[in-house]
């Protein structure tokens, strides 16, 4: 809506004068005559704008109700006027066109303004958003980074602990085969000390058997006694052990409960039936413990049959005639 102009700027109108009394023409002698003219009456003024109007009065301008009624009393004057009130409406619309090039340029302005600020908003905001961006970017690069070094770390780790691995397995394999080795060697070593010593017993108990064997004896009942003595033997069900008197024939090992020449015998081995005469320097271990002691391996048992003498002299003289008697293997 345009602003109302301003005209305070405008030079007020002077006042009219009253136009002097017209000069009464001159009657001739046969001119009619004429009535004075008369001016007409001022039209009635019209109502004072309130400020309910809907247009409004600009600054300045002087209400209709308060101007004087201006008498045009001649045509130059009425020309006069009609020129000033074309040249303040000139003026009028130039103060009304300039102040509306105003309010367009301050628009403009302010459009620009506030065009400039969102622009240097949209900017701050690209720049935070950018700055944000690289700052994500750079934290993505680092925790990458991290997460290299890691993953290289925990490969270079693994590496080792396969390396350390593959080193513990290789001497656990030497270690196991140097023990091996010694375990070999030891049993070489046995098994070359056992067959010397077998072999050297094996002397003795042959040398010990032939001075044994012009000692053997014959019963009333026709039996050959090579030799007799006290031996202790494992039961049959092998949890206890049993003092026997034994008698050494040409054909058995008879165990009595006394040495009564009547007793019933309890027990007897037939040298038959004897696969082989153990000890424990030939490996039978359980034997150690027990002093003078040695195991018949029979037929058809699972088990052998261990037993001991009182003496290691009582061993050796019933062992040299049980060789002589069975094939030791």
């Amino acid at each position: 809506m345009k602003r109302a102009p301003n005209h305070d700027h405008l030079p007020a109108l002077p006042a009219h004068s009253p136009s002097p009394p017209p000069t009464p023409p001159v009657r001739g002698p046969s001119s009619p005559t004429v009535p004075p003219k008369t001016s007409s009456p001022s039209p009635p003024p019209k109502p004072a704008r309130t400020h309910s109007s809907r247009i409004p009065i600009a600054a300045g301008r002087t209400p209709p109700s308060q101007r004087r009624v201006a008498t045009i009393s001649t045509p130059e004057e009425a020309e006069l006027r009609r020129r000033e009130a074309r040249r303040r409406a000139a003026e009028e619309e130039a103060v009304a066109v300039r102040e509306e090039a105003q309010r367009q340029a301050r628009l403009k302005r302010e459009k620009a303004e506030a065009e400039a600020e969102y622009a240097r908003a949209e900017a701050a905001r690209k720049a935070a958003l950018d700055a944000e961006l690289r700052r994500a970017a750079e934290e993505r690069r680092r925790r990458e980074a991290v997460e290299r070094e890691a993953a290289a770390l925990e490969s270079m780790l693994a590496a080792e602990r396969k390396r350390q691995e593959r080193e513990r397995r290789r001497e656990e394999t030497e270690k196991l085969q140097r023990w091996r080795k010694e375990l070999e060697a030891q049993s070489r070593a046995q098994q070359l000390e056992r067959s010397l010593w077998r072999e050297r017993v094996n002397r003795e108990r042959k040398e010990r058997a032939k001075g044994l064997q012009g000692k053997k004896v014959k019963t009333p009942k026709g039996i050959i006694v090579l030799l007799t003595g006290w031996v202790t033997v494992q039961s049959e069900d092998y949890l206890s052990w049993k003092r026997r008197h034994f008698e050494l024939r040409e054909d058995a090992l008879v165990l009595f409960k006394d040495a009564e020449g009547d007793s019933q015998p309890l027990e007897t081995f037939l040298l038959s039936r004897v696969q082989r005469i153990r000890e424990w320097q030939d490996g039978f271990e359980e034997l150690e413990p027990t002093p003078n002691s040695f195991a018949l391996e029979l037929k058809g048992e699972r088990d052998a049959r261990s037993m001991f003498t009182d003496t290691a002299d009582d061993k050796e003289n019933l062992l040299a005639l049980l060789s002589s008697k069975v094939s030791t293997r």
